[in-house]
């Protein structure tokens, strides 16, 4: 039966929209092989994928409303020819969402011909994440010179 090297329970907390990669080890000890794979019909979040011969979890979590907490089961299966034997471990891992400083709604009321500028600030869950900014539905005025040009800092 394999033996965990990663320990149960929480490993981490990841911003939806960012790229992450975590890495689950378990070691063989009767000289057979590992698979890892999601055991008890527990998903991992949208977005998110296990490598089963090399246990890294991998992907970018799609976007959640509110911060979620996923619960799953890792099973390290040891594989020799003697047959399988599993080791299953619980896990979780939370998806938090940004958090906006700049308030929703109306961005003002403009004169024609008038340029302007406006900055949108949302900071993400974790430090060194970055945010992008893209426009996901609406039109901007007409006569707006194009492309508007979305700077990813903010």
């Amino acid at each position: 039966m394999s033996s965990w090297n990663t320990p149960s329970g929480s490993i981490g907390e990841y911003t939806c929209g960012q790229s992450l990669t975590f890495t689950f080890s378990a070691s063989p000890t009767l000289g057979g092989t590992i698979l890892y794979v999601l055991s008890n019909n527990t998903p991992l979040p949208s977005g998110l994928t296990l490598a089963q011969t090399t246990g890294v979890l991998s992907g970018t979590p799609a976007y959640v409303g509110t911060n979620s907490l996923f619960n799953f089961d890792v099973s390290a299966t040891e594989y020799t020819p003697g047959g399988a034997t599993q080791n299953i471990q619980s896990f979780s891992i939370e998806i938090t969402t940004l958090t906006w400083s700049t308030p929703a709604g109306s961005i003002g009321v403009f004169a024609d011909q008038t340029a302007i500028s406006y900055q949108f600030v949302a900071t993400p869950s974790q430090p060194g994440n970055t945010v992008t900014y893209a426009q996901l539905n609406g039109q901007l005025p007409t006569g707006t010179v194009s492309p508007v040009i979305i700077d990813p800092t903010g």
